[in-house]
């Protein structure tokens, strides 16, 4: 779980970093809720989404594997891990392009 307080950041220009009114946040990612004093949300990943484009196609195998073989950053969607290893590997490839060949 992790946890900041809403001083720490805002999401919109009426927002009031530094507020004495500052509420904690609590993110966990195991649920996938976020947290606050007022308000609950839920947050979904697309699997198999590696460039975090919010669509699965060739794209995604294409930026896998430009991953392993280091001819791009590694900044990819946590999406893309298609088998929960927390990595990009070729079996996150190879479960893509047999989903999308379906």
């Amino acid at each position: 779980m992790y946890a900041w307080a809403y001083d720490e950041w805002w999401a919109t220009g009426a927002s009031q970093p530094h507020s004495p009114q500052a509420e904690a946040i609590v993110v966990n990612p195991d649920t996938g809720w976020i947290t606050g004093k007022d308000f609950q949300l839920s947050l979904s990943a697309l699997q198999g989404d590696a460039t975090g484009n919010g669509i699965v196609d060739l794209a995604d195998v294409i930026h896998i594997l430009q991953v392993l073989v280091k001819s791009t950053s590694s900044n990819s969607s946590p999406s893309g891990d298609t088998n929960g290893d927390n990595r990009l590997g070729i079996v996150d490839a190879v479960y893509l392009l047999q989903r999308l060949a379906q």
